[in-house]
């Protein structure tokens, strides 16, 4: 019989979880990784050696949502340990990220890892569902960056009252009433449509972003990628190496580039100088090492950005304090790393992940040999 070591829950609505626990090759393990620190890298290593001392080997491992991240990430010296790369054989990963855990020291000791991708069909899993949802958190930062309609929202809970809650406060302390076209003496509301957006990172996410701009908010689309432009004749090109000469003709830019040594800090002091110096929406939904926080912390003290929108932080799970800057209450809109937090998404990583492991594990089973 084959362990399977869940470190945490999986969807409750998973077929492939329910045909898992009914096949009598597979034994199910749980010993979930809670996020309120209760449980620590020492006790998870105690565990898996009182399984050892009880004569069950982990063949493999499920880790969903938060995955390693509340034991400080799958790191060399927990791989190292005799009863842990002695046995499993792979690990699935529910998430598409692969930081926190230790790439270098699995490929040693052969340990497969496997992550969430949904780019081609497998069953029944859904083509680019995180891609889809992504892309609807990258237009909604978007939005709010040229309607600020958050703003208005929190304004009309404030003063519940639909005239009032539009009222543009003058330099002098007094009030005007607005039609809603303005957010103070020199600020404006403004559409999206014929605004030109720059994407950055044309992968699946990038492309589905760049349409959602484009025939949901009517923008002109501009993107660059590595490895040369795609075959898109609406869209126009910039190549990387020359990008800072281009910046400053984008009203938003938008990151959904990898976290990797060639995109770190990307954008920087450097970069915020060349885009538009008042009137820049920048947003976030790649990795947040490919923005430098000081950097930006400076660019919006200094009026460069009109407006950030992030969905990824660079200390995770805390939030970068510059956000959290009463000062910047109006120019910034966060979500908390949701951008594929959907009951879709949530669903089929947990049947991708588990079809992962058990063809691993049994790389000569059928479909229909796992359903009895």
């Amino acid at each position: 019989m084959l362990n399977i070591l869940f470190i945490q829950e999986p969807s409750v609505n998973s077929t492939e979880y329910h045909k898992l626990t009914k096949d009598d090759r597979f034994n199910v393990i749980k010993y979930i990784l809670a996020t309120d620190g209760s449980i620590t890298k020492e006790s998870f290593i105690e565990f898996l050696m009182q399984c050892n001392r009880d004569g069950v080997q982990i063949n493999g491992i499920f880790a969903g949502f938060p995955a390693f991240h509340p034991i400080g990430g799958l790191t060399q010296d927990i791989i190292e340990l005799p009863i842990f790369h002695e046995n499993v054989k792979c690990i699935a990963l529910c998430s598409r990220g692969i930081n926190f855990v230790d790439l270098e020291t699995l490929t040693k000791y052969n340990i497969e890892l496997f992550h969430y991708d949904d780019s081609s069909s497998d069953s029944n899993i859904a083509i680019n569902q995180v891609g889809n949802d992504v892309a609807d958190c990258a237009m909604w930062h978007v939005l709010e960056g040229f309607r600020k309609f958050s703003l208005f929202m929190n304004e009309t809970i404030t003063t519940k009252h639909s005239i009032k809650s539009r009222q543009v406060i003058r330099d002098d302390g007094t009030t005007k009433f607005a039609f809603g076209h303005e957010l103070n003496a020199n600020q404006f509301v403004l559409s999206p449509r014929g605004q030109r957006a720059l994407i950055l990172g044309m992968g699946s996410i990038g492309c589905l972003i760049a349409t959602k701009l484009q025939y949901g908010l009517g923008m002109e689309i501009h993107y660059s990628k590595r490895g040369g432009p795609i075959k898109n004749d609406s869209w126009k090109y910039h190549p990387m190496d020359n990008l800072h000469e281009e910046l400053y003709q984008f009203d938003a830019i938008v990151i959904a580039l990898p976290g990797t040594t060639e995109t770190f800090h990307l954008v920087d002091t450097t970069f915020l100088s060349k885009c538009k110096n008042d009137n820049l929406i920048l947003v976030n939904v790649g990795r947040a090492s490919i923005f430098d926080m000081e950097a930006i912390t400076q660019g919006l003290s200094k009026g460069q950005i009109r407006h950030l929108g992030m969905d990824v932080f660079t200390n995770e799970p805390l939030i970068d304090s510059c956000l959290l800057d009463s000062r910047n209450k109006n120019k910034v809109t966060y979500t908390p790393h949701i951008g594929s937090g959907t009951k879709q998404v949530f669903d089929q990583s947990t049947d991708l992940a588990i079809t992962q492991l058990t063809r691993w594990l049994l790389p000569s089973d059928t479909s229909s040999s796992r359903s009895h």
